[in-house]
């Protein structure tokens, strides 16, 4: 399926006046995608951890596109509590979500334990924007038509499920903690898609490409040489947020759920995405984590 449909202005104009939830829109494709959906006209509540970043990009794509509707909520994604006060901010502030975009995501190179008990990694690359997702689904229901965008990556090939990671801490390496975290937003994503049948939204998982962001700016010494080789050979940001965007508007996706799209293609995950009983079990403990019956 070849969905290289950027700048299409039929498909940008469906955005006008929709509800938008965006999580990631600071920084890279995520702020591209983010200023384009406001140029469209969208209404957006863009979610960030850090207030006076996120205030000072709401400022220049307000004064850029124009668009005064676009809202600030603070959110920590690796803290719950952060992800349920920001879920219930946007809640009382809408009558419903036409497209939530998880685009947030950080690899990191330290093993830290968050204050509620889980892994940094696994905190704010999955559990965050799978509390968030769970939490917002009564108002994406409430839309005519509702799609889920979920920021996966190519390292979710690398992830390996390990439960003694996932729900003991045991410590492994940053690449490990980010793969398994990305195909675990895979796993989560397939099976929430089953519990969506009959619905009007659609969930699906994104690999933008090897795309040029500041995932690795925390890096350092040998660790830098990933980030390098981004910089000489990456895709420009705008290369995933047009990805980002066709995922949103095209209506090459219209009923598809529970999908993992590489760059611009449907295609099959890491092998363990295809192990149903391994895929439950993910989704059944990340289920618990957050705190969902």
């Amino acid at each position: 399926m070849n969905n290289k449909i950027y700048h299409d202005p039929q498909n940008m104009a469906k955005v006008k006046d929709k509800i938008v939830v965006f999580v990631g829109g600071t920084d890279g494709m995520g702020r591209i995608a983010f200023e384009d959906l406001a140029n469209s006209g969208a209404e957006i509540f863009l979610l960030g951890r850090t207030p006076n970043k996120t205030k000072k990009v709401i400022h220049e794509v307000t004064q850029k596109t124009g668009n005064k509707r676009i809202h600030h909520v603070v959110c920590d994604l690796s803290l719950k509590e952060s992800v349920r006060h920001a879920a219930n901010e946007v809640a009382k502030s809408c009558s419903h979500i036409d497209y939530l975009i998880n685009c947030a995501g950080a690899n990191i190179f330290e093993h830290i334990i968050t204050s509620e008990g889980h892994e940094l990694s696994w905190a704010t690359n999955h559990l965050g924007p799978f509390l968030l997702t769970n939490l917002l689904l009564d108002h994406l229901k409430k839309a005519p038509k509702a799609r889920i965008v979920n920021l996966s990556s190519a390292m979710q090939g690398l992830g390996r499920i390990d439960f003694d990671i996932i729900e003991k801490n045991k410590p492994t390496s940053s690449a490990n903690r980010y793969g398994m975290a990305k195909l675990s937003m895979i796993m989560c994503t397939q099976e929430l898609a089953k519990e969506l049948e009959g619905t009007n939204v659609t969930i699906n998982a994104l690999n933008p490409g090897f795309i040029n962001t500041n995932l690795m700016r925390r890096a350092k010494g040998l660790m830098m040489i990933p980030q390098i080789w981004s910089r000489l050979f990456a895709s420009p940001p705008r290369v995933g947020a047009e990805r980002i965007l066709t995922l949103v508007t095209s209506n090459e996706y219209e009923g598809v759920s529970g999908k993992f799209i590489y760059e611009d293609y449907i295609r099959e995950p890491n092998k363990q995405a295809l192990d149903l009983d391994l895929v439950r079990r993910v989704y059944s403990v990340s289920r618990k984590q957050v705190g969902i019956a």
